[in-house]
């Protein structure tokens, strides 16, 4: 999936690709157990199954991949399960997300809907791929956000400095 495909939050929401439009998911504690007792493994397990398919060199045949082991070892309320509670995680209606999984899951081929089920199921146990883990605590340093130069006080960074402050002055 290309990145511009998936928006995250630290709320561990996604946007993904799922039919004609992009659709909001989020897998939150209740929703992963959730998906936990329909499928019968945890998170964890579940990206397992499915990672098989990514380390598939590009440009295999499907036999290939079948015969090699590259398309994981998931089963169907593996993909099914992730994306229902997790459109439902995301704030649609059971109904509504129940018509969304026949339609777009359901009633084509599985394999379309592996790298949904997976990216729900990742923003949900890693958080956005953007983001750092964790906060800093207090005493830690923040990253400083000046180059280099500007951090050592090269001869360079403080002219740019003064540069910088007397045209603001003006």
């Amino acid at each position: 999936m290309a990145d511009e495909q998936i928006k995250g939050t630290r709320s561990a929401e996604v946007s993904l690709w799922l039919g004609p439009e992009q659709r909001v998911f989020r897998l939150t504690v209740p929703m992963l157990e959730k998906v936990q007792e329909a499928t019968d493994a945890g998170p964890p397990e579940l990206i397992a199954r499915m990672a098989g398919m990514l380390a598939a060199p590009a440009g295999m045949s499907n036999l290939q991949r079948a015969v090699m082991g590259g398309l994981g070892r998931w089963r169907v309320q593996d993909i099914h399960a992730p994306i229902l509670f997790g459109l439902i995680g995301g704030g649609m209606d059971p109904p509504a997300a129940a018509r969304i999984v026949e339609e777009w899951v359901s009633e084509r081929p599985l394999i379309e809907s592996v790298p949904v089920a997976l990216a729900a199921l990742m923003a949900a146990v890693f958080g956005p791929e953007d983001e750092p883990l964790g906060e800093p605590t207090a005493g830690e340093a923040q990253p400083s956000r000046r180059s280099r130069a500007a951090s050592t006080g090269s001869r360079r960074s403080t002219a740019r400095r003064r540069s910088s402050a007397s045209a603001a002055a003006t």
